[in-house]
C-alpha cells in the first residue's frame, strides 16, 4: 500500500460524482487501487478522469495530475470478502514521470530506513545533523527561556495581530483548567504568560474573546463533566466564547463523549459552545439530527500539513502538502457539516477559498501517537513500549521531552510540536497570513 502522505486519488464519474481511492501498487504504466464492494455501483460506467496527488520531496509541496486517458479492469486475484481491487493503465507521459520521481524517492527512503542509522536518514533527508549534549537545554523552563525571553518583535507586530477578528487561549490541561477557576482574570493571564516567558511580548496584550476547553490530541487531558460545566460557566459570566476541544475518541471513550455532547444541551441550551473535532468518526456522529445545533470545526489532526522542523527552509516561503486541498479527505470535510478549519503557523500559505480559518501559533503538531509516549518512557524508559494505564498518571504535568534547541521542538503528553519562532517576532510574516478566510487567531502554548 502506497501511503497516503505521498500518494492520493479520487476518481471523478462522468455525472460529476466522485469517490476516493487507497492506492497500494505503482509502477510507471499503471497502479492499482482498493475500494469497498458497497461501492463498485460506482465503477459501472467509465469514470471521466481520475485526479492524482504526488508529493514531490525535493520541492516540499503536492502536484496534482488529472488522468483522462486510461483503462480500468478489475484485478479478480486480489479481491477481498469486503473490498474489490481495480488496475488503472495509462500511457501518459506526465504520470510516468511522476510515478518514477516518488518510485525513486521512496525506495531511497526505504533503503536508509533499512540501515537503521536515524542520524545518517536525518542528514540525507533533510540536512538536519546529530546534535551535540551542549545543544540541548538544562530543562524545560531554560527551554522557554531561551526560546522566548529575549525575543523582539518589530514595531507593527501588535498592529498586525489585531487585524484579526478574534483570539483564543487554549486551556488544554488539569493545571490550566484550575487556575482558570481559581483566579482573578487578571492573576491567570499573568501567570499564563509568565509560564512561557512572555510577558513583555505584545502576545499577551491581545484580548481574549474564546477559550479552548479541552486538547486536540491527548483523550486524557479533557475534563470531567461537572469542571467541564464549571469551566463553560465561568468563560461565559467573563464574556468569553466557550470552545469545547475533543482529541481523537477511542472507542471505549465513545460513549462518555455522547453524554457530555447531550449534558451540554440540557446545560446550554440556545447557546450551545463550539466543538473542535478531530476524527471522522466523531463528525459523522454530529450529523445526525441530535446533534445538528452544534457549530463544529475540524481541528488540526483532521487539517494535517506537512512539517518537519529538521527540513532546512525558510517559512512562507514554500508551498506544502496538505489534507485540505488534497483530494482524499479535502472534499469530504466540507460534506460533513464542517463550517471551519484549524490550521497551524507551520510555514504555509493558507487556503482563501474555505469559510473560516482558524490559525494556531506559535507551535505547530508534528507527530502524535495513539498511546502515550511520555507515559511510556516515563514507566518502562522506552518512549516506543506501548503501555496501558487505566488511569492517566498525569506525567504531562511535570515532564516533557527536551529537544536540541535549534531544532526548535518540544514533546507534551502523547504528541510533538515544532515552534515557528519566527511568526512572533516578524510583523511581515504575520501579515502573509492575514487572508480574508481568517477569522481566529488560537494562541496554543507548550
Amino acid at each position: 500500500m502506497i501511503p497516503y502522505a505521498i500518494l492520493s486519488g479520487h476518481i471523478i464519474a462522468a455525472d460529476g460524482s466522485g469517490h476516493d481511492i487507497r492506492i497500494l501498487e505503482l509502477s510507471p504504466v499503471s497502479f492499482t487501487f482498493r475500494t469497498a464492494l458497497s461501492t463498485l455501483c460506482f465503477f459501472q460506467d467509465s469514470p471521466r478522469h481520475i485526479l492524482l496527488t504526488f508529493f514531490c520531496r525535493d520541492t516540499l509541496s503536492a502536484h496534482q495530475l488529472s488522468l483522462k486517458d486510461f483503462k480500468l479492469q478489475p484485478d479478480l486475484d486480489k479481491a477481498g470478502k469486503y473490498w474489490f481491487v481495480f488496475r488503472v493503465t495509462t500511457d501518459d507521459p506526465e504520470f510516468r514521470h511522476y510515478a518514477c520521481k516518488l518510485s525513486r524517492e521512496y525506495l531511497r527512503y526505504i533503503s536508509l530506513k533499512l540501515e537503521d542509522d536515524n542520524d545518517a536518514l536525518s542528514a540525507a533527508l533533510t540536512g538536519w545533523t546529530a546534535p551535540d549534549e551542549k545543544d540541548y537545554p538544562a530543562s524545560l523552563s531554560a527551554q522557554r527561556h531561551n526560546w522566548f525571553s529575549s525575543l523582539q518583535p518589530d514595531e507593527n507586530w501588535l498592529l498586525t495581530a489585531r487585524q484579526i477578528p478574534e483570539v483564543a487561549l487554549c486551556l488544554d490541561s488539569h493545571r490550566l483548567w484550575s487556575r482558570f477557576l481559581e483566579y482573578s482574570p487578571q492573576d491567570f493571564y499573568t501567570a499564563y504568560w509568565a509560564d512561557f516567558c512572555l510577558t513583555a511580548h505584545p502576545l499577551s496584550q491581545l484580548t481574549p474573546t474564546h477559550i479552548y476547553i479541552g486538547n486536540q490530541f491527548c483523550p486524557e487531558q479533557f475534563p470531567d463533566a461537572d469542571t467541564l460545566l464549571k469551566l463553560i460557566r465561568k468563560a461565559i459570566a467573563l464574556h468569553l466564547k466557550p470552545v469545547v476541544v475533543f482529541a481523537p475518541v477511542p472507542e471505549h471513550r465513545l460513549n462518555s463523549v455522547l453524554q457530555i455532547l447531550d449534558l451540554l444541551k440540557v446545560a446550554f441550551p440556545g447557546m450551545l459552545p463550539e466543538l473542535i473535532v478531530n476524527d471522522y468518526g466523531l463528525l459523522s456522529l454530529l450529523n445526525i439530527d441530535r446533534y445538528l445545533d452544534y457549530s463544529v470545526t475540524a481541528g488540526i489532526l483532521l487539517c494535517r500539513h506537512l512539517k518537519d522542523p529538521r527540513n532546512q527552509w525558510s517559512f512562507f516561503h514554500t508551498s506544502g502538502t496538505d489534507s485540505i486541498s488534497s483530494p482524499l479527505s479535502g472534499l469530504s470535510l466540507f460534506h460533513r457539516g464542517v463550517s471551519s478549519i484549524s490550521l497551524e503557523a507551520n510555514g504555509n500559505p493558507l487556503p482563501q477559498d474555505q469559510t473560516a480559518v482558524y490559525l494556531h501559533l506559535p507551535f505547530y503538531q508534528t507527530n502524535t501517537a495513539t498511546f502515550c509516549t511520555l507515559a511510556s518512557f516515563c514507566g518502562s524508559g522506552q518512549r516506543g513500549l506501548r503501555s496501558e494505564h487505566t488511569v492517566c498518571p498525569a506525567y504531562c504535568e511535570t515532564y516533557g521531552f527536551l529537544y536540541p534547541d535549534p531544532l526548535r521542538m518540544t514533546g507534551a503528553f502523547n504528541s510533538l510540536f515544532g515552534l515557528n519562532i519566527q511568526i512572533l517576532s516578524d510583523s511581515h510574516c504575520l501579515r502573509q497570513l492575514i487572508v480574508p478566510t481568517l477569522k481566529r487567531l488560537v494562541i496554543s502554548l507548550y
